[in-house]
Formats: structure tokens, sequence, C-alpha cells
């Protein structure tokens, strides 16, 4: 759920609660050769962590919880029993961290120190699966690259058609090279090869090495809106900011999950018994306390202390 600054934006400094979660899709839990079987969880966070716990969502329905830690402990973390025995195929997780900062003057990272944060979880459960360690992506960073303008003369379209025309490098993953390079270099370079290596980036006379610079700004406004960058999570490209809430990002093994959460809630809990018999107990009890203290036979006493006991039991089971 996260556990470096890659996968989280700080946690505001001054606040008593900051809440964060991360989902399992159902697409993750598919690619499971059969259902688990849960044998305990542990739920880590570091100084900050206030409360976790871990939700299964099934098709339509709630189907409960793994674990539910309403006082997180740093010193007192343990493997407990799940409370859901078995997780489906197709099942969605979702775990919530929540955290008190209101001890800090500035924003916590995430990451291994015990001064910044983590919300992660392990679960022991049989039989081993070869997906089983889905980690959060960070969909912020789309957001910047979809909805921020460029920079300079680049400033009327997005900061992802400023870096297709100024500096591919980001965009293909290239980390290595040291020099600033345009996607119209890139796709010269590899000719009529572009489509294998780049699939969906290049425009179609790149096959002859024959772009212009004027082919590249109408070729980068539809690979940043494409599913390969801004569509995958469902944002629009600047200068159109009408859809700016980025889909949630998860990567399980090698495959990499674009979606939208759940809005299935635990159902409410529901009342049992009525709050007058807890009422009538305590009226029971506080004239049993003034018999006892005014009665001078023991033996009595004794006796209805003895015949009290049944109906405090089954008040206490009805409330």
């Amino acid at each position: 759920g996260g556990t470096s600054p890659r996968m989280r934006a700080d946690l505001p400094a001054g606040q008593s609660e900051v809440k964060i979660d991360f989902t399992v899709p159902p697409q993750c839990t598919n690619m499971w050769k059969q259902d688990i079987n849960v044998l305990g969880v542990v739920h880590h966070a570091h100084l900050l962590g206030k409360y976790l716990n871990i939700e299964v969502l099934r098709g339509d329905s709630y189907a409960g919880v793994l674990r539910v830690e309403n006082q997180y402990d740093f010193n007192h973390q343990s493997l407990e029993e799940s409370a859901l025995k078995t997780i489906k195929k197709g099942d969605e997780l979702r775990m919530t961290c929540a955290y008190d900062t209101s001890s800090k003057t500035e924003a916590v990272s995430f990451g291994d120190l015990t001064q910044q944060e983590m919300c992660w979880s392990a679960v022991m459960y049989y039989p081993a699966q070869a997906v089983s360690n889905p980690i959060r992506g960070k969909p912020d960073d789309y957001v910047g690259l979809c909805q921020s303008p460029g920079l300079g003369t680049y400033s009327d379209v997005s900061f992802c058609e400023m870096l297709y025309m100024a500096d591919a490098r980001l965009l293909l993953g290239d980390y290595e090279t040291k020099t600033a390079y345009s996607m119209l270099d890139a796709c010269h370079y590899y000719g009529a090869g572009h489509a294998t290596v780049m699939p969906g980036i290049c425009p179609s006379c790149a096959d002859t090495s024959s772009c212009t610079t004027a082919d590249m700004p109408p070729a980068g406004k539809a690979f940043c809106a494409s599913e390969a960058v801004c569509g995958k999570l469902g944002l629009s490209v600047y200068p159109d900011l009408n859809n700016s809430v980025p889909a949630e990002l998860t990567y399980c093994g090698e495959s990499e999950f674009a979606f939208r959460k759940s809005n299935i809630t635990a159902p409410a809990c529901m009342a049992k018994g009525e709050l007058s018999a807890a009422a009538s107990l305590k009226e029971t009890i506080d004239s049993f306390a003034t018999l006892q203290s005014t009665s001078s036979n023991s033996q009595l006493a004794g006796v209805r202390c003895i015949s009290l006991i049944p109906v405090l039991v089954v008040a206490l089971f009805a409330a």
C-alpha cells in the first residue's frame, strides 16, 4: 500500500487522522490458480500508525474482513488469525491505513526509516500462488503529466506532449541516456521497426523516416490521450481538465492494472436487544446492592445472590 516515495505522496503534518487506502483488484486475484486459505495476517506501519484493516469484496457484496486493528502499536506487532478464512479468485482486497500526524510540523514521507511511514501487510496462506505480491503504482504522477501545461513555448499543450516533442526519454523509459532527444529523433532512429520497438508511439510517416516537425504535435496529442498514458487512468489531456481524478494503479507480478475502486462499504452494525434491557439490568443490580446492604440475614442474601446470577447472564446476552 505504500513503502516508498515512488508509491505514495507525503503525509500532511498536524492532523489527528490521515487515511489512505490500497486496492488489490479482481484482475489480480483472478491470476491465482485457485482460492487460498488464510492462516494469519500481520499489519505494518511505523510510529504514526493509528489503525489498519483489510476488507474483502466479492462481486457486488461485502465478504468480510481479514483483520481489523483499531489501536495499532508499532511496538506490539503480531501475526493474528484472520476473521475470514478464504479469499476466492476474483475477490477485491481493500487495505486502509490511518495515521496521526498531529505531533509533526513537516510532511512525513514513505520509506524504510522508522521516522518515515509505511502501509503494508503480509498474509500467511496456502496453497502458494505465483502472483502474490501486489504493489501500488502512483497515479498522482500521471495527473501532473496529463493535466499540467508544458513549459516555455509548450505552455499551450500538456506536459506529456512537451516531453514527446522535446525530451522523450521519460515517455520511453530511457533512464540511461544523458542527452535529451525528441520523439521525432527516436521514430527516425528505429525507422520501419518503430512499430515493434515502440508500438503506438510514432506516426505512420516514421515507416519511411520522413516525418517532419509538423507531424509530431498531433501525433503527440494522440499518444498522450491514448490508453498507453493518460487514457489508461481515465484522465483528459491539458487544456481539457474535465477528467482530473485518476483511476487506481496496481502492479501484480509483471502485469499492470488500472481500475476504479468498488464503492461497496461494510454493512452497518445492527443493535441486538433493547437499551431498556440494559436499564432494567442496572435497576436489578442497584436493587440487589441495596437489599444486600440492609439485610441482616446472610444466608438469605446468599440465596438471593444465586437466584440473580441467571438474570444477569440472560440480560447480558440479550444486550
